[in-house]
């Protein structure tokens, strides 16, 4: 299974922010929309922000809050993977890098973003296709094979 399988089962929407916005409007984003990244951009990707940066930045700066701005603390440099890298090796780059968020891209187009979850999730997907085929053949049920 690849990224672009990923997408098209998830979607390609990704929530985006401008680094010129406060912290309180990407926290309150985050939480709306229920997720844990926002991508930060204007007219390219400039960083990520995280629910993780954002904790941590309420732990060590809470009496900056009100006038800090996303670019303040969002994450540079990011490691993107590409639309047609497998599932297998999206996760090995994000256990490497330790990221819970890979954006995807589709040449220099952004095609979407791909959470840690959604990849373990395509992934006990699969090995539950393979458990129930393994099982259909034991049994003696191949419902894949050519009759007649």
């Amino acid at each position: 299974m690849r990224l672009v399988d990923i997408l098209a089962r998830k979607g390609r929407e990704v929530v985006c922010i401008e680094p010129d916005r406060t912290l309180m409007d990407a926290a309150t984003l985050l939480d709306d929309r229920k997720i844990g990244a926002l991508l930060v951009r204007t007219t390219c990707i400039e960083g990520m922000l995280t629910v993780r940066e954002v904790i941590h930045t309420l732990h060590l700066r809470a009496a900056e809050l009100p006038s800090l701005r996303v670019r303040d603390i969002m994450s540079r440099g990011l490691t993107v993977g590409r639309i047609d890298d497998t599932v297998r090796h999206a996760m090995g780059v994000m256990l490497h890098e330790r990221i819970r968020h890979l954006p995807v891209l589709d040449g220099a187009q952004l095609a979407g973003l791909v959470s840690m979850g959604d990849l373990v999730s395509a992934e006990l997907d699969a090995a539950d296709i393979d458990v129930r085929m393994f099982e259909d053949y034991v049994r003696g049920q191949v419902p894949w094979t050519k009759t007649g």
